[in-house]
């Protein structure tokens, strides 16, 4: 695009920072025409209004000088009155239909980012800090959106009211019309000196935004954990460090501001004095008549409003086109769709038999292989404990079976199918995960658990509960199922979160079963119930355990360590006599 453009137009549309990230943001914005119209509408009638009003003024002083009339002057004073009622009417309605329309667009645009959000693969969310995602959905979208019609406004509020004002001191003389213009490339000449002070500094804001949100979001969330080790000096020090940075960038950015109006406004004002004593010298000389200076002198200072307001928009728009490349830099890292029906063979659904086959899997952080070559076949129906040392790799196995990282080298089948054919949503709807940690909902138990199957009925989620040996904790309860669970399922004991999120996995009922340490929250007593439940109730579907727990592994088929990257079956009779 910028190709095309004369080569001084192109150098200060860089100098502003219009680039392809701009280009193509602006393209994607779909403009809610039902309003702009209107919008157009009521800021032509507003700058009507506007330039009209020196012209107005210039003739009453000449008809009360020509024909001295008080019915004349009466009448242009209930005129005045009536214009600036129109004046009024038309700049609410454009302001709010204004805000109305921003917010339909900023509405979009969130949903638009979370909608992709939600396509990305784990392992691409992983390298986003979720602050940094938070903050683009809240602040930078909302920078850029609710701040751009505006600016668009003002600018043809601005430039409708340079021509009108512009052609009609040309009309009247030519030399005073050159003169009043001259002032746009000084001003051109000031702005790209502030261009280069505020290039980094919007994008700096953003970028701190989400540290911010990061940072508290962590102390609050693990408060606990910083009380149990009188960490809160330290803790409140670190966020108080990310508020003033926050601060100081603010303040860097308003004080670059407040330097450019009034520098613009000198430069105007330098113009305006040169041309006032100009006009002088035209009217001494007879050129001019003295009521045409009084709407010469109205016209020019309308023209310098504008002309610094176009400054101010200038400088705030490279302000926002910082968040647009902020924007579109975090929208580039969320660059996949895992669930684009077109890069797998099966998007229909299928029911699996349970068959698992990993075959030579390797998988690994930078130069850290976690997996290296491992096989190994469950067949449908087998229950598998898996154990091995901490960080060695077991929950990284799970995580490749359900496709939340991809393996560097090998393949994993289900039922002989490579898993990179099938869909993602097809995939998971066989699998049903209790991980290691419990995710509950700020909602009622019935709702968390009813998350594995939208649209169970009560005696199904019931019956779930009863399994996983919790529905009669849930009715000791005064509310019942409608018990409201606080954020990360506080209010509730580490057993209990455990079977809540145990009676998802009952309720979903999949074909394959994932248990990654599914009682190491219980005592004695509910861990040998809910070994019970498991065996009992999954007995026909392919179940993995990640395990230490004897009474888990006594009841398996097989038994698998993982070992310097390796996966070898052992002799179950001889790891239960060790135990």
């Amino acid at each position: 695009m910028l190709k095309k453009v004369n080569p001084f137009w192109k150098k200060f549309l860089q100098d502003l920072g219009f680039d392809e990230d701009v280009k193509n943001f602006v393209k994607k914005i779909k403009p809610p025409w039902k309003y702009i119209w209107l919008i157009l509408f009521f800021t032509l009638l507003f700058n009507f209004t506007t330039v009209i009003q020196p012209l107005i003024l210039a003739k009453l002083f000449e008809l009360i000088n020509s024909e001295k009339s008080i019915w004349l002057l009466n009448l242009i004073v209930l005129g005045g009155i009536l214009l600036f009622l129109i004046r009024g009417v038309s700049q609410y309605f454009q302001g709010y239909l204004l805000a109305k329309a921003s917010q339909e667009v900023l509405t979009e645009k969130r949903k638009e980012f979370i909608e992709i959000v939600f396509k990305q693969p784990v392992y691409v969310l992983e390298r986003n800090h979720s602050g940094h995602l938070v903050s683009v959905v809240i602040s930078n979208i909302a920078a850029i959106v609710s701040d751009l019609p505006g600016l668009i406004i003002g600018y043809i509020n601005s430039i409708i009211t340079l021509i009108f004002s512009l052609s009609w001191i040309f009309y009247k003389d030519v030399t005073l019309g050159f003169m009043t213009i001259f002032t746009l490339p000084a001003l051109t000449f000031v702005l790209k000196h502030f261009f280069k002070k505020v290039e980094n500094i919007a994008e700096l804001i953003q970028q701190k935004i989400s540290h911010l949100i990061t940072g508290m979001n962590e102390v609050f969330r693990y408060m606990r954990v910083v009380k149990v080790f009188n960490r809160e000096e330290f803790e409140k020090q670190r966020v108080f460090k990310l508020i003033d940075e926050y601060k100081n960038l603010q303040l860097r950015l308003a004080r670059i501001s407040m330097l450019q109006k009034p520098a613009a406004e000198f430069v105007a004002s330098l113009s305006l004095i040169v041309i006032t004593w100009y006009s002088g010298y035209l009217v001494i000389k007879g050129v001019l008549k003295p009521f045409d200076v009084i709407a010469y002198w109205g016209y020019v200072a309308i023209s310098v409003s504008p002309i610094t307001n176009l400054s101010a928009s200038l400088f705030n728009t490279r302000v926002i086109f910082g968040y647009i490349k902020e924007f579109m830099k975090t929208l580039s890292s969320l660059n996949i769709n895992e669930f684009d029906n077109s890069l797998y063979e099966y998007n229909q659904d299928i029911v699996f038999r349970g068959k698992i086959t990993f075959d030579s899997v390797s998988f690994g952080y930078d130069e850290n292989k976690i997996l290296d070559k491992v096989s190994f076949t469950i067949y449908p129906g087998q229950k598998v404990a898996i154990i091995g040392k901490s960080g060695i790799g077991k929950s990284t196995l799970i995580s490749l079976l359900v496709k939340f990282y991809k393996p560097i080298e090998g393949k994993i089948y289900i039922d002989d199918i490579d898993i990179e054919k099938i869909n993602p949503n097809i995939l998971r709807k066989n699998i049903s995960i209790l991980t290691q940690e419990i995710y509950l909902f700020n909602d009622s138990i019935f709702k968390n658990i009813e998350y594995s199957k939208q649209g169970a009925s009560m005696d199904e989620i019931v019956e779930a509960c009863k399994k996983a040996e919790i529905h009669d904790e849930i009715m000791s309860k005064k509310e019942g199922y409608n018990y409201v669970v606080m954020e990360d399922g506080k209010g509730l004991s580490g057993g209990q979160r455990q079977r809540i999120a145990l009676a998802r996995l009952f309720l979903k009922d999949s074909p394959i079963v994932i248990l990654d340490e599914p009682t190491s929250a219980l005592d004695k007593i509910n861990t040998e119930k809910i070994v019970k439940s498991i065996f009992t109730y999954f007995k026909d579907k392919t179940v993995i355990i990640i395990s230490h727990t004897i009474d888990v592994i006594k009841e398996v088929d097989r038994v698998f360590t993982i070992q310097d990257g390796k996966i070898i079956e052992q002799d179950k009779s001889l790891l239960q006599s060790k135990s």
